[in-house]
């Protein structure tokens, strides 16, 4: 399953990456307030825009899940993000493996911009998302496409409130 999400800020590209996407204050600010996550564990982050970053995180964030996605993933899932960024390309690359049956779910994604201006870009995260559990996997594919779409509008609600009191 494939999903595509878009969102328009108010911030050069620079500012973006830098001031936003790998401010570990922002991080922080982001996952435990503006995605309400139980804990964020920065696990490694290294390098900067202009020559590469590494980093990983784990978080937990909370969910809502259907009782048949909670009877095979359980009544909490943490999350360890693995990612990198293409100073040449400004691509970030990423990698999501959950606590839960990380053999059979596999969620792969990437953060690009598109410039609109000096000062606005439109943010793209193309995400896939491949679960491979007989009998409930597209319902698990559905769960966390949705979910991930939900967390990642309340990620631009969160981001464009900080631009707006912080820039």
């Amino acid at each position: 399953m494939k999903e595509v999400i878009k969102c328009v800020f108010p911030v050069s590209s620079t500012d973006y990456w830098k001031s936003l996407y790998f401010n570990e204050a922002f991080v922080r600010a982001l996952h435990l307030e503006g995605l309400n996550c139980s804990d964020l564990e920065i696990i490694h982050w290294g390098g900067t825009v202009e020559t590469g970053i590494e980093r990983a995180f784990r978080s937990t964030p909370q969910i809502e899940a259907p009782d048949s996605v909670k009877k095979v993933l359980g009544e909490s899932v943490s999350y360890t993000e693995e990612g990198s960024f293409d100073p040449k390309t400004q691509r970030y690359s990423f990698e999501v493996i959950p606590s839960a049956m990380p053999n059979k779910i596999k969620i792969r994604g990437s953060y690009w911009l598109k410039e609109r201006s000096e000062s606005e870009v439109e943010r793209v995260c193309e995400l896939s998302i491949d679960v491979k559990v007989f009998g409930i996997g597209k319902l698990i594919e559905q769960f966390i496409a949705r979910a991930f779409v939900d967390n990642q509008r309340r990620a631009d609600e969160f981001t464009l409130h900080w631009v707006n009191n912080n820039f």
